[in-house]
């Protein structure tokens, strides 16, 4: 499912890590009021985690309008984390967690990993040099983080995964 935690410490494709998003800032969920059947819930989940493009979500957006009609905003939502799925897993995150208005992504937990001696993983230093207030790295219990204040919002966070996938001064 979209929130297990699969664990992936070999380089596939690019991807340095397994994925993992959970969120207690927006209902990310496909309600009972719009598809009453568990099994097709279920089967929709499936779907939506095995889609690797932004094209893929829009005809995954359009089957959903044709078959059950106006998407509710929590479904749109957890369409919308895919990005975020996404652009963690592209900075070398095995899990980013957004609670409570902080976001918090943790890198891959084996140290000998070689995304850390990675282009990628400079250009998140290279990202915080440029934006020494954005956010903090540090290590707790074995693990090296990265924890942003004032995300309240999907937006914003795609905003900062963006920035620090990319090594960009935040505007």
């Amino acid at each position: 499912f979209f929130f297990s935690s699969r664990r992936r410490h070999t380089r596939l494709q690019g991807d340095w890590s397994s994925d993992v998003c959970s969120s207690d800032l927006f209902e990310i969920l496909i309600p009972d009021e719009y598809i009453s059947s568990i099994t097709e819930r279920i089967q929709l989940y499936k779907e939506l985690d095995d889609i690797q493009t932004p094209e893929g979500l829009d005809q995954f957006r359009e089957r959903l309008r044709d078959r059950f009609g106006e998407i509710p905003s929590p479904t749109e939502a957890l369409i919308n984390t895919m990005q975020l799925r996404w652009l963690a897993r592209e900075s070398g995150m095995e899990k980013l967690v957004l609670k409570s208005g902080k976001m918090i992504g943790y890198f891959i937990s084996s140290s000998d990993s070689p995304f850390y001696s990675s282009e990628k993983f400079s250009t998140i230093l290279e990202f915080i040099k440029l934006n020494p207030s954005a956010g903090k790295m540090y290590e707790k219990d074995g693990s090296l983080r990265i924890s942003f204040d004032k995300v309240n919002d999907l937006q914003r966070a795609l905003q900062l995964l963006n920035a620090l996938k990319n090594g960009q001064r935040l505007g």
